[in-house]
């Protein structure tokens, strides 16, 4: 398992239009879904409802390390001592507003979900599962990952933030250490993207300025805001603007001569 903590910070010059439930750990039929619990019963899951799901956008960023367990170089990350997560324990996990030991912010603190990776490192002591669901909200009865001596194990999820954009991590057997890396968050439509001072290296549509190669400058992506309306019911895609006026067309022919005028006086005889 590799040791280092947060490497160099960078985020995607774009955004992807997503749909987030309110917690998504395990894809769930619109009647419900199942999940089993540790007693091996079945019990029904009540899917998000409709006013829990919001059209947001997903920020991708290089992987941020929010929590580690270990003592390891750099750690632990997260939790104020390094130690396994015990047998039936729960902690939280700071993710929006995180920052590194410098101070910069590397989640915004208007995140609202998250995309990561959960390992469990290899010295588990027996095989369990971890739990891992927005703060403040009630515990599911769910798995996040599962435990295997001797082995590290991760997994991939995406997960909405709770209380104080917070994770809550469960561990059900034994002690564990665990790894989180957020690999990208979730923001309201419409909210900037996050400062950056170096451009890209090629011009972007997100920006208000081109760039070129090598040029060094204040960016215009933290200003912008992509418009993110949610689709209707009916799920009908929203008008683009209209495009620009075509060119006028031929002129069309002469209209027919009017009438001759009446006739002048006659001119006096001299």
């Amino acid at each position: 398992m590799p040791d280092d903590i947060n490497p160099r910070h960078s985020s995607w010059g774009g955004r992807l239009r997503i749909g987030v439930a309110t917690f998504v750990v395990v894809a769930a039929a619109t009647t419900g879904g199942i999940a089993l619990g540790s007693s091996g019963r079945v019990t029904q899951q009540t899917p998000p409802s409709a006013a829990d799901t919001n059209a947001e956008e997903l920020v991708g960023v290089q992987p941020v390390r929010v929590l580690d367990t270990r003592n390891v170089t750099g750690g632990p990350v997260g939790v104020p001592a390094a130690k396994p997560v015990g047998a039936g324990e729960t902690i939280d996990v700071t993710v929006a507003g995180f920052t590194d030991k410098s101070g910069n912010v590397l989640i915004p603190a208007d995140a609202t979900s998250v995309a990561a990776n959960i390992t469990i490192d290899e010295d588990a002591t027996v095989k369990s599962f971890l739990t891992v669901w927005p703060t403040g909200g009630a515990q599911p009865l769910t798995s996040a990952n599962n435990a295997e001596p001797g082995l590290v194990m991760a997994n991939s999820a995406i997960l909405r933030l709770g209380t104080g954009g917070k994770l809550s991590v469960f561990n059900q057997r034994g002690s564990v250490n665990v790894i989180i890396d957020v690999t990208g968050y979730f923001v309201a439509c419409g909210a900037p993207l996050p400062t950056s001072t170096t451009a890209p290296t090629t011009s972007t549509t997100m920006a208000t300025t081109s760039t070129t190669a090598g040029t060094t400058t204040t960016t215009a992506m933290a200003q912008s805001a992509a418009t993110c309306t949610p689709p209707t019911g009916g799920g009908t895609t929203p008008t683009g603007p209209s495009g620009p006026s075509g060119p006028s067309g031929p002129s069309g022919p002469s209209g027919p001569s009017g009438p001759s005028g009446p006739s002048g006086p006659t001119a006096p005889v001299a």
